[in-house]
């Protein structure tokens, strides 16, 4: 492996510096698919080619699938925030309403001894 990015950096198929990610090699391919040993055949330039879309095709596929996850985990934590917000305010609820009940039973105890 390191052999091949010493290569692609030698021939300047990739930016020198720049981490290896699936645009760079897409870039890669697709250059090295105008080369004149690759460029003159028809089958050679296309095989190039096709690696270079379906290398393409599965970066977006592996964004897609970093963004639906990071996504589910985003709203996962606006539920759960959520549920304890709600939690809160039922205990808070329920305590006002025993107060109220209780206070309703005191005032009914009164209005029976008058």
């Amino acid at each position: 492996m390191k052999e091949g990015m010493r290569y692609l950096k030698s021939t300047l198929l990739t930016m020198p510096g720049v981490p290896y990610a699936a645009a760079e090699l897409v870039s890669a391919l697709l250059q090295i698919s105008m080369l004149p040993g690759i460029k003159n055949s028809w089958v050679n330039s296309n095989a190039v080619r096709a690696t270079a879309f379906i290398l393409a095709d599965m970066d977006l596929s592996i964004k897609a699938k970093e963004l639906a996850e990071s996504t589910v985990d985003k709203m996962k934590n606006g539920v759960e925030k959520a549920q304890v917000g709600f939690k809160s305010l039922a205990e808070s609820v329920q305590g006002e309403v025993k107060d109220i009940v209780a206070s309703l039973k005191a005032q009914v105890v009164e209005a029976i001894k008058d």
